[in-house]
This record gives structure tokens, C-alpha cells and sequence, in this order.
């Protein structure tokens, strides 16, 4: 046997210096570095393939494991680096190979393979981290993944496939009930978990639920807002939108419009969002790692589709959104007063008042269309003696309740429906016209005395006969919008409808 062996006279040659050798970590990368800065060459006289394969483990250390592969090896085979010495000869003999913990694999290609490998959607990034750390995962075989369902596809050598799949059970899966998402129930005492829609007139004004409220906080913070820009309040409807939007920046210790900490808020939602990230910051968010908010009209909660592990912080958002609210009880007059008499009592008003406040100056020079008054009784008194010798009537006495920062709605109007028509199609067309209010009450404490701010906005309107068709009615519309801010039981008089009667 010893002189059969001297007989093949097989040498390897090889330029490797050999403080390189030394260098090789105890675990391959899929070629080892050294590799690709080594020629090699073989000198073979009808060499097993076997044996050549088997010489080339041993000068670089590794051991051998091979399926039958047939073939003979014969001449001088020179190659720039290792690599391309396998790849020639895997050519020329069918077989694959790969490098893997010290070891050479090599196989034929016939045993090519491929698997389908399912694990948790969460963990294919994960698999794929560990296999190129380890080694193991080479770029000259089949990776493929389906993140939304949790499966790697995986073609090459029947080993190869063999130690992806033993890894892909390694692989530290997440918890499968900690990352299954769930229905949160959070019920609520004080807010409306839906939106409230109020009719007024030809618009809606539509007052957000605590359930609106925090998707649009949930989506402006992920796109790196500020809660600030959120309206709170309403969901649409300009006259609401405008009105509470101008009130919030006099408030104090951080609070908004609606008197809610936004610094709280705002830290338990970046929480949340944060706490999410965590989750997906690998790039592998898939449709579970959507937060779903929804409101229950029946039991007035708050239904949140995430994970059940994050419902504390949720309950901490919404303690912070339902808080109870004063009732404001809001006592509207209506009056229609001869102009003689308004200005004489306008004058007597702003003389025992002591106390005039701004906007537009819709009375006679001297007087002010807006006053505040503070001795509700004499007021009443002085309304009541006009009333008594035929100078003033009371039109309506409409009495409200709301909560505060909501807003109430009185609307005492009249529709006539204008027919139009044309060559092929009628349309009725509604004209409305009337008294409308519509209060957004806030309670405030000035240094121990409760006070009331309010956002006004009155209509006075009236449906005429047009004096350029008598056929078709006129409308004929005043508006008022102010804020002013007063003590509690006072009276806010707003005056400037000028009207004339045959």
C-alpha cells in the first residue's frame, strides 16, 4: 500500500504564508478569508477525486465529509485561489460543495433540494442574521422569505438544507401569546368614546370620541408630529374648528384647549409608539403590527386591536383624555326692543354696569353693541318694565345644560324651499334662515373666583319677499362671533340687529 501511494506522486503545492493558516477563526465564514489571497496548485496521475478533495481539506485543516462522487484526477491543476480550484472541479465532476465549521461539505449535484421552513413571522430576519453570523448561509444557494407568513424557502445541497432547517428550530422565537394581537377593552366614565355630530343648519359639527382622539394622536406622533397641531376637540366643522383652535394659547401649565395635560399625553403615546418600534425595527412590520382603535357605542368604551401586554399603557392614555367635566348651564334671552328705548338703556346699562366690553360699536354713536353685567337681577327688572309699557318682547327664553368645552347648539329658524327649474330636471332647493347660538362654554379659575369663557357665535336672520322677484323669497342674515370671558352668574349682552317693521 506505501508504495502504491509513492508511485501516484501526489503533491500540493501552495503560497500561504503561514502566520495566515494560524489566523483562521475556529468557525468559517462561507470561504475562509484567506482564500481569496492564496494560489493554488495540484499535481495529480490519476488521482481519485476523493483523494484530491481530500488533501485539499487536510492543507488547510479541515476535515472532509463527501457523498460518492465518481471521478479521477490527472496533470498539473493550477488555480488563482482556492475557491476557484473547488468551483473547476465541481464543473468538470458534477458535485457541490460548501465550507461550513472547519469542515469541507461536498455532494452531488444531483441531491440539489429544496425546503420550505416555517417560523414565526418575527423571527425570518432573525434566522437570516444568524446564519450569515454563524457561517452557514452562502449567497451561491437559493434564500428566499415570506415575512407576512413566517416562511423561508431555502434551496441547495441536501446538507446544506439539513443544518438551515436545524437552525431555523434554534432560532429564539417569540413568545407566540405575547405577540399575538388582541382585542383591549377600555371602558369610559366621563368622555364619549364616539363622535358626536350635531346638525346646524346645512354643516355638521362633529365633536371627536376619545376612540377618534387617540388614532389621530397614534398617527400624527409615528409621523413625528407634535400633539400640539391635534385638534382635540371636534373632528370637523369650521365654525368649532376655528373657534377652539384660537382659545388654547392662554391657558396655563401646559394645557390644551380642552384643558387635557398634552405633555402627558403626548409622552404615553410616544410609549406606545416606541414600544412598537422595537418590535419592527428590523424592517419586517408586517399587518399584526397595526394598531386598529375603535369606539363601542353600546358600553361607551374603547376597543384597541394591539397587543394585550400594552393595555396598561393604553389605560394611561385614556385616564388621561377621561376626565370629568364641569356642567355649564347656559340661559339665553332673546329680545326685540324698540331702538328709542335701546338707546337710553344701553347708556343706563354701561353707567350701572361699570364694566363695557369690545366689539363692533353696531348701536348708536355713544353706545356699545357688547356688555357685561353683573347684577343679573336689575337686569331682569329693567327688561321686564319694557316689556311692560309695550317697548320690548321677549322672542325666546331657551335654557341649556352642557358639559364644558362642548358645544351647544340653539337654533330657532325657519325653511322655505325654492323650486328650481330647468329644461329637463326640478330641484328643490331648502332656504333656512332664523336665531341660531351656538356656545363653546369653558369654566376658569382666576385666583379663587370661577369665571366663564365663552366662544359665541349668533345668526339673526329673516326670510323676506325679494324686491327683485316677488315670486322668490330673500334672505337677509346678521352674524356675531366673539369670545369673552365672565364671572359666574354674570350676563354677556350681545345687541346690533337692526330691524324695521311697517
Amino acid at each position: 500500500m506505501t508504495g502504491n501511494r509513492e508511485c501516484e506522486m501526489r503533491k500540493a503545492l501552495m503560497w500561504l504564508p503561514l502566520l495566515l493558516i494560524g489566523v483562521i477563526p475556529a468557525t468559517w465564514a462561507v470561504t475562509p478569508e484567506a482564500w481569496k489571497h492564496t494560489a493554488y496548485a495540484y499535481d495529480a496521475r490519476q488521482t481519485e477525486l476523493s483523494t484530491a478533495l481530500a488533501d485539499f481539506a487536510r492543507e488547510f485543516g479541515m476535515s472532509l465529509d463527501m457523498s460518492p462522487v465518481q471521478g479521477k484526477l490527472d496533470g498539473r491543476i493550477r488555480a488563482q485561489n482556492p475557491e476557484e480550484f473547488l468551483e473547476r472541479l465541481s464543473q468538470e465532476y458534477h458535485f457541490q460543495w460548501f465550507v461550513y465549521n472547519d469542515t469541507l461539505y461536498v455532494s452531488p449535484s444531483s441531491e440539489h433540494t429544496s425546503a420550505r421552513i416555517e417560523v414565526s413571522p418575527d423571527a425570518v430576519d432573525d434566522l437570516q442574521t444568524a446564519l450569515t453570523d454563524v457561517g452557514l448561509l452562502d449567497k451561491r444557494f437559493g434564500w428566499g422569505s415570506l415575512p407576512d407568513e413566517g416562511v423561508v424557502l431555502v434551496r441547495g445541497p441536501a446538507k446544506y438544507v439539513e443544518f438551515v432547517r436545524d437552525y431555523s428550530k434554534k432560532v429564539e422565537k417569540p413568545d407566540e401569546k405575547a405577540d399575538k394581537q388582541d382585542v383591549v377593552v377600555l371602558p369610559l366614565k366621563y368622555a364619549n368614546a364616539a363622535d358626536r355630530t350635531i346638525r346646524y343648519r346645512d354643516q355638521q359639527l362633529v365633536v371627536a370620541g376619545v376612540a377618534s382622539i387617540l388614532q389621530e394622536l397614534l398617527e400624527s406622533r409615528s409621523r413625528g408630529e407634535s400633539i400640539d397641531s391635534v385638534n382635540l376637540l371636534p373632528g370637523q366643522g369650521s365654525s368649532v374648528a376655528n373657534s377652539t383652535g384660537v382659545a388654547a394659547a392662554g391657558l396655563p401649565y401646559n394645557l390644551g384647549s380642552n384643558g387635557i395635560d398634552t405633555g402627558a399625553l403626548q409622552q404615553g403615546i410616544d410609549r406606545v409608539l416606541n414600544f412598537n418600534s422595537k418590535k419592527t425595527a428590523k424592517g419586517h412590520a408586517s399587518g399584526k403590527a397595526n394598531i386598529r382603535v375603535s369606539a363601542d357605542v353600546r358600553n361607551n368604551s374603547v376597543l384597541i386591536y394591539d397587543l394585550p401586554e400594552r393595555k396598561a399603557m393604553y389605560q394611561k392614555l385614556v385616564k388621561e383624555l377621561d376626565v370629568p367635566r364641569n356642567l355649564i348651564e347656559i340661559d339665553a334671552v332673546i329680545l326685540d326692543i324698540d331702538r328709542n328705548e335701546l338707546a337710553e338703556l344701553s347708556s343706563r346699562w354701561n353707567f350701572n354696569a361699570g364694566s363695557v366690553g369690545g366689539g363692533a360699536n353696531l348701536f348708536d354713536a355713544g353706545t356699545s353693541s357688547t356688555l357685561f353685567l353683573q347684577n343679573a337681577s336689575k337686569f331682569s327688572a329693567e327688561l321686564h318694565a319694557l316689556e311692560g309699557n309695550g317697548s320690548a318682547s321677549v322672542i325666546g327664553n331657551p335654557s341649556i345644560l352642557t358639559l364644558e368645552n362642548q358645544p351647544a347648539v340653539i337654533d330657532l329658524s325657519r325653511t322655505e324651499y325654492l323650486t328650481a327649474t330647468s329644461e329637463r330636471a326640478a330641484d328643490i332647493l331648502p332656504i333656512t334662515a332664523g336665531t341660531s347660538l351656538q356656545v363653546i362654554p369653558r369654566s376658569l379659575d382666576n385666583d379663587g373666583k370661577p369665571q366663564v369663557q365663552m366662544i359665541v357665535d349668533i345668526e339673526d336672520g329673516q326670510i323676506d319677499v325679494s324686491t327683485i322677484n316677488d315670486t322668490q323669497p330673500s334672505v337677509r342674515r346678521g352674524n356675531v362671533s366673539t369670545q369673552a370671558v365672565i364671572a359666574e352668574h354674570g350676563s354677556l349682552v350681545i345687541g346690533g340687529f337692526h330691524g324695521l317693521e311697517a
